[in-house]
């Protein structure tokens, strides 16, 4: 197939569009023309349609059981070639056969890449105890007010539980891989790869070590 419009109903894209979409979302080509075809050729509604659908693929998988899955190991160096900051990170998936395809230990080494940028506390929300959520909303919001004093009460609550999440937890915080006209959570990020690969997929745990408690 050359890269000319398609015929038919939809005569607003290329194949280089949808090939474009399948290597953004690792989605196969078939899904992605016909996110193309339904958004009317429009790259960023088809983008979103397929992160819905990822997303509704995912929510039927997620009390499926991961017991197989792979460990990723992230080492920063300094410029002396040191080693400062080391992350290791375990995702679980439903079969070794998926755990061992590239592309999956690829989305661990990313997750274990974000941890070292970002470094959560917990995996998900869930796992969050509740007294350290409620300490750490209270100094969010000790924080906010200061910064802004006259912020109504529910906007208030709405930005502190904001900057917990993102601070404290991986699954809400954005991907530090997401590129500028399509940014993701790690929510979404997983949910994606539960569409690519067809199964469930979890960070069941993971570790930072650092030199510098500041890193």
């Amino acid at each position: 197939m050359t890269n000319k419009e398609f015929e038919g109903t939809a005569k607003n894209f290329t194949t280089e569009d949808v090939k474009r979409l399948k290597s953004e979302t690792q989605l196969g080509y078939k899904d992605c023309s016909e996110a193309l075809k339904e958004a009317n050729g429009d790259y960023n509604q088809a983008l979103l349609l397929l992160q819905a659908k990822s997303l509704a693929s995912a929510g039927k998988r997620l009390l499926k059981e991961t017991k197989e899955g792979t460990v990723a190991v992230y080492v920063h160096k300094n410029r002396t070639g040191s080693p400062q900051l080391a992350t290791m990170l375990e995702l679980c998936c439903e079969t070794n056969f998926v755990s061992k395809n590239l592309e999956f230990v690829e989305v661990a080494k990313s997750l274990a890449v974000h941890v070292a940028v970002q470094n959560p506390k917990y995996a998900y929300k869930a796992d969050v105890p509740a007294e350290i959520w409620n300490k750490e909303l209270e100094l969010a919001k000790e924080v906010l007010r200061n910064e802004n004093p006259s912020l109504e009460y529910e906007h208030l609550e709405t930005l502190a539980k904001a900057k917990v999440e993102q601070e404290l937890i991986l699954e809400c915080q954005e991907m530090i891989s997401s590129s500028e006209g399509s940014k993701q959570t790690v929510a979404e990020y997983l949910a994606s790869n539960i569409g690519v690969f067809r199964e469930n997929i979890k960070v069941r745990r993971f570790v930072r070590f650092c030199i510098q408690d500041e890193i």
